[in-house]
């Protein structure tokens, strides 16, 4: 029992002993640090930072690498740039900043020195064993300014220590505190450069993936995209086309719970922005499938708006191109059978254009084949002879 006991003793004391020099090697190792943030401190107090976009300008780079080299001759332990701005600004800014730099920077002897501060800032995280999640806590997400640029940051830290993009996308929804809170981080990276728009589209395809299984509503997906942030944005062909696709899916799924959608632009945008919108997508190839969905829509729920009416909003002419006119025509049938006002629709359409010569022209011009069968059955019906 006694021998237990001192047993005991002995251990207990090579513990303490352990605590003690564990202790003591942490308190140095704090002490080291914070004697280095002070040195950092009165270097950035000496080099008279002000607001770190002025700082950080193109511009200003030569400039704060000749005053950093200055500040070093006069100190027996020196400091380094990125730890000066770092200490005075901290990395989120900084990190921020050195993105929108880089994107002005000429000549090109100044983006090789704004890539070096990039890449010192990234090794210095890695060389850390900073996590994906560390880093993404550094750059503070949650603080709601240069989104893109962090985003752009941790993209290339992601690179750097081979995590996939699902761990991206994942390590981003935590941070920024779920799904829903990510649209702003995404909507940051799809404007912010080419670098950055397709890894952001690519993310958010992933999540439109999951919503569309979620069943989730269009109206939520529409925020959570930001698609209501910029006018010119909602209306790229991918994310016009890829979210009426999510309302499409949604509808087919759910037939029951069909809600209009043309109102989220509008009530994002106002309605003049968006027709003008609408009419250019209709002369794209790749966007008029999209567009013409949303003008029929609208002609739809303004029941108090004529045929006539849309007819001078779509404003056909013989002298736009023919693919133009052809979409318009497609949408004003579509509207016509809509509303079942089919058998004065080519009476319409005949005044609209200023006469049965002039629709003749478009139609052929248009290759509208279906209209100008109606047209002779309108005309012989009319007892009109060749």
């Amino acid at each position: 029992m006694e021998e237990e006991d001192e047993d005991r003793g002995i251990l207990g004391t090579a513990i303490s002993n352990f605590a003690a020099k564990l202790k003591s090697r942490v308190s140095g190792l704090d002490k080291k640090l914070v004697d280095l943030k002070a040195r950092e401190m009165k270097a950035a107090i000496a080099m008279r930072f002000g607001e770190i976009d002025d700082t950080l300008a193109s511009s200003n780079i030569n400039n704060l690498i000749i005053k950093h080299k200055e500040i070093n001759k006069n100190l027996s332990e020196k400091v380094s740039l990125l730890g000066t701005l770092t200490t005075k600004y901290g990395d989120d800014a900084v990190a921020a900043a050195l993105v929108t730099s880089k994107k002005s920077a000429d000549p090109p002897s100044v983006a090789e020195q704004i890539k070096n501060l990039q890449t010192e800032q990234l090794m210095k995280w890695k060389d850390g064993r900073k996590s994906l999640g560390s880093v993404s806590k550094l750059l503070n997400f949650r603080y709601n300014k240069g989104l893109g640029q962090k985003f752009q940051v941790l993209d290339e830290y992601a690179k750097l220590v081979k995590q996939s993009d699902d761990t991206l996308l994942t390590t981003l929804i935590k941070r920024v505190g779920g799904e829903e809170s990510l649209g702003g981080v995404l909507y940051g990276a799809r404007t912010n450069s080419a670098e950055t728009k397709n890894k952001a589209t690519n993310l958010e395809n992933i999540l439109i993936e999951k919503w569309t299984r979620g069943e989730q509503l269009p109206a939520n997906v529409f925020q959570w995209l930001r698609l209501s942030g910029d006018v010119d944005d909602a209306f790229t062909a991918n994310n016009l086309n890829r979210f009426m696709k999510y309302v499409d899916d949604f509808n087919a799924k759910n037939p029951g719970q069909k809600r209009p959608v043309l109102e989220l632009y509008t009530q994002a945008f106002k309605d003049a922005p968006v027709m003008r919108k609408l009419l250019s997508a209709m002369d794209d190839s790749t966007t008029n499938v999209a567009a013409k969905k949303l003008l029929v829509e609208r002609g739809i729920q303004k029941d108090k708006q004529s045929l006539d009416s849309m007819f001078m909003v779509l404003k056909i002419d013989r002298n736009q191109t023919t693919s133009v006119v052809s979409q318009k025509i497609d949408v004003l049938e579509q509207l016509a059978e809509v509303k079942d006002v089919s058998q004065v629709f080519m009476k319409a359409l005949t005044a609209q254009v200023g006469g049965k010569r002039k629709l003749a022209k478009i139609l052929e011009g248009a290759e509208a084949t279906r209209l100008q069968k109606k047209q002779f059955a309108t005309w012989i019906g009319g007892g009109v002879t060749p």
